[in-house]
């Protein structure tokens, strides 16, 4: 196995709690600040797409997750660990394993970028974990607007996202999730997914045409764990 991730969130992994009635507190003194190139082969992303058909045809990029519960719960911390700690411009993870489709995921959330005003500027403090079914997820989007969801887009070298032209096949690099809350969001179901309690071995985060768990215009998000049907790998 190779997993910088593990290798650098491991032991704090160890002491995260996974029953719901217990707290975490994370924060910049909690967390190592990650370096600025990490690899891994225990994650592949595999590529596809879904269309949906309401008032016009659109084609939505959905992103294929397969990993251990281990893996998404470090990563889970690496995604805390970049609001934290928003010193570097941008955390590069290159993904080794042969059969994924994205070899790259960046990182990319910059201190102070506010959705609704620009110029006021914000520093991420603390965030508070309370261990739960992932399932319950669902229900908590429902009171946070669109602008502060999870934001994932597939890009090529050339740093552009394009979900129209003949240079789809060609996007192997992943930016993600958007603002502070977006990354914070993703982190939070990545620890529930990958709690010992948790039944779920499937978890999907759709967008504007499906049922939500995203901001519009992301990717869409199916995290695979073994024993799924979407389990197609070997770790």
């Amino acid at each position: 196995m190779n997993c910088d991730v593990e290798e650098i969130f491991g032991t704090i992994a160890d002491h995260i709690p996974t029953s719901e009635d217990t707290e975490f507190v994370f924060s910049a003194e909690v967390l190592p600040q990650p370096p600025p190139l990490l690899e891994t082969n225990q994650l592949v992303i595999r590529k596809g797409e879904r269309t949906s058909y309401s008032y016009t045809v659109n084609r939505v990029d959905a992103l294929h997750f397969q990993a251990h519960k281990r893996t998404y719960r470090v990563f889970g911390l690496l995604f805390l660990a970049r609001v934290f700690h928003s010193e570097l411009p941008e955390i590069h993870i290159r993904l080794t394993h042969a059969e994924s489709d994205i070899h790259e995921i960046i990182l990319d959330y910059r201190i102070g970028t506010w959705p609704l005003i620009p110029e006021y500027q914000t520093r991420p403090d603390k965030f508070t974990y309370w261990p739960e079914a992932a399932e319950k997820y669902r229900h908590s989007i429902l009171r946070i607007p669109d602008q502060f969801l999870p934001r994932l887009s597939l890009t090529d070298a050339s740093k552009v996202p394009d979900t129209q032209t003949s240079e789809w096949a060609a996007r192997d690099i992943l930016r993600c999730a958007g603002s502070d809350c977006g990354n914070v969001l993703f982190a939070n179901v990545l620890l529930n997914l990958s709690r010992p309690e948790e039944i779920a071995q499937e978890f999907t985060l759709e967008g504007e045409f499906g049922f939500g768990g995203v901001g519009r215009g992301s990717a869409e998000v199916t995290l695979w764990l073994p024993g799924s049907d979407g389990w197609h790998v070997k770790l």
